[in-house]
């Protein structure tokens, strides 16, 4: 498509000349990125002391490895920069460039990659920034712009205006009709820090759980929010074990691009998530996530009443009171372990989580798996040499429809069996979203992913493979009560059995990371998609395939 106005233009003018000198890099641990991800190998691999869950995210690393063995022990280095000394206690330190560019040839994809949006065509982003701190005082200030194509595609027959009507939540499918250039905030904030707690107010993504590809709550999949946070930035250690925490409250925006018939305006989030580490078990947390989700009021008053509901008691445990019963809210709360075995090289995690309240304790006992998902993963290292380490890991996470949705029914004008569905309430239309792009799961409502990774680290880089299969909102549309599969029915041009109404994802990828000289690093990764079924039409299979690449130079003083 065509780019339609100057500042594409000069956008894209910038990103093509800027190709070959842009940068990667983050303060704190980026979510998921290169660093953290091999960080969290060595953890298992019993090469980092004092390492943090990787359930509370982000978060800070005080220390380098503890061993000068591992395989990127020349190019590993702690993101605790030394930086710049000013006047009056100053510290200055600048936050190496981050460059990102991406190309899908058929459909939009990509996932946890926050104000990103990875339409069809060519996608970028540059990010740099700098921190500041004076004593306690911690400011981060990283805003991300980028430009994306959004080439033209079918977006099929039941997309209205950007809304999909089967699944009309703010999640829509194309961000208007031309390429276009955007910015934002990134992962900036402004902190008060001490002994290992800070005090704040942020538009860093958040991650919670320990999951490594699709966790049931937040992600780094859309762009952050503003909100005010108390948190640890590193584990607080006690007789008893490790504590960290984040207690948060802030407000997600809707897309421009969402159906005026049903969206809320602004919403309004109060989480919490808490994970303990016991000291007679080592490598083993355990913790719980929540998220009450309403609309965003219009006072303080009401504000502060919002961000307390997180903290009751029938909150945590997900059942329904007087108080909190609010006529376009919802809950969404997780259980979550992991459990990392260093003399095995071995991590097992978990995670269970509840969208929509019980009525009381007795329905809990009567129906558990009510709006229930989980997932289960595990990582396992293999050292092959002093310089060479084999990483593989595997992860399934199922939020598609339990039986007691369909069964389970609201008020008018909602039918029996559309109370809702994963990150979407009967009485919650925006979903579980920010700014167009769900704040979960990367796969997306009542969906389920089965990922196999492998990863073999060397002392020039990684070479990386992944083979993954995802079911798109999985169950949902074959139910006759709301009408869906009489819709599908009649949109296909030939009998279409229950059992075929899917829309199914295969997927391999390959990718590499190098080390080369004058400190470049450079990773590249190409993502082959085979996705069957497409809107639910028989046999409307299609390819797609996707490419990545990024340039890192490691810069003395500089934050990563």
């Amino acid at each position: 498509m065509e780019i339609t106005n100057l500042t594409s233009r000069g956008f894209l003018l910038l990103s093509m000349l800027l190709t070959p000198f842009c940068l990667k890099g983050q303060a704190d641990m980026s979510l998921l990125g290169e660093n953290e991800y091999y960080f969290r190998i060595m953890s298992v691999s019993g090469f980092a002391e004092n390492a943090p869950s990787f359930t509370v995210r982000p978060f800070t690393i005080a220390q380098h490895l503890n061993h000068e063995s591992h395989p990127w022990s020349q190019y590993w280095k702690s993101n605790l920069s030394k930086g710049f000394e000013l006047p009056a206690g100053l510290n200055l330190a600048f936050i190496e460039p981050y460059f990102f560019q991406s190309y899908n040839t058929t459909l939009p994809r990509g996932g946890n990659d926050g104000a990103i949006w990875q339409g069809k065509g060519w996608n970028s982003a540059v990010s740099f920034g700098a921190v500041v701190n004076w004593g306690p005082l911690h400011l981060r200030l990283q805003p991300i712009a980028g430009f994306t194509e959004n080439r033209f595609f079918d977006t099929g027959p039941f997309v209205e205006n950007y809304l999909d009507t089967l699944f009309p939540i703010d999640n829509v499918p194309r961000f208007g009709n031309s390429s276009y250039a955007w910015s934002d905030w990134g992962d900036s904030r402004a902190e008060l820090r001490y002994a290992g707690v800070r005090l704040g107010i942020s538009n860093a993504r958040i991650w919670t759980g320990p999951a490594v590809h699709n966790p049931l709550l937040f992600s780094g999949n859309s762009p952050g929010f503003t909100h005010l946070n108390l948190s640890t930035y590193k584990p607080i250690k006690t007789y008893i074990g490790g504590f960290e925490f984040n207690f948060l409250y802030g407000a997600q925006k809707p897309s421009s691009w969402f159906s005026e018939t049903y969206q809320l305006g602004r919403q309004a989030a109060s989480y919490q998530s808490v994970a303990y580490s016991p000291s007679f078990m080592d490598g083993f947390t355990i913790g719980f996530s929540g998220v009450f989700f309403t609309r965003y009021p219009d006072n303080n008053k009401e504000r502060w009443e919002q961000a307390k509901r997180a903290f009751r008691i029938n909150a945590v445990l997900n059942i329904a009171d007087e108080e909190s019963e609010l006529a376009d809210a919802n809950r969404l709360g997780t259980l979550f372990l992991r459990w990392v075995l260093p003399k095995n090289n071995f991590e097992i995690y978990a995670e269970f989580g509840k969208n929509d309240r019980h009525v009381n304790d007795r329905d809990v006992r009567m129906q558990p798996e009510h709006h229930r998902a989980y997932l289960l993963g595990f990582i396992k290292s293999v050292p092959l040499s002093s310089n060479r380490m084999l990483a593989v890991g595997t992860e399934i996470t199922q939020l598609n429809d339990p039986r007691s949705s369909f069964t389970r029914g609201g008020s008018a004008p909602w039918v029996p069996g559309s109370m809702g569905r994963w990150y979407y309430h009967f009485n919650q239309r925006d979903g579980f979203t920010n700014r167009g792009q769900v704040m979960g799961a990367p796969i997306g409502p009542s969906s389920q992913a089965q990922v196999i990774t492998a990863d073999l680290f060397t002392n020039s880089g990684r070479w990386g493979a992944k083979l993954a299969r995802i079911a798109y909102n999985d169950g949902r549309p074959n139910e006759t009560i709301t009408g869906n599969y009489q819709r599908i029915q009649e949109a296909n041009e030939e009998f279409i059995e229950r059992w075929e109404v899917r829309n199914i994802e295969l997927m391999v990828g390959l990718s590499a990371t190098r080390f080369l000289r004058n400190n470049l690093e450079v990773t590249a990764g190409i993502d082959l998609s085979y996705i069957m079924n497409e809107h639910y039409i028989k046999k409307n299979d299609l390819f797609n395939t996707r490419f990545e690449l990024t340039i890192r130079r490691q810069m003395n003083g500089w934050l990563r």
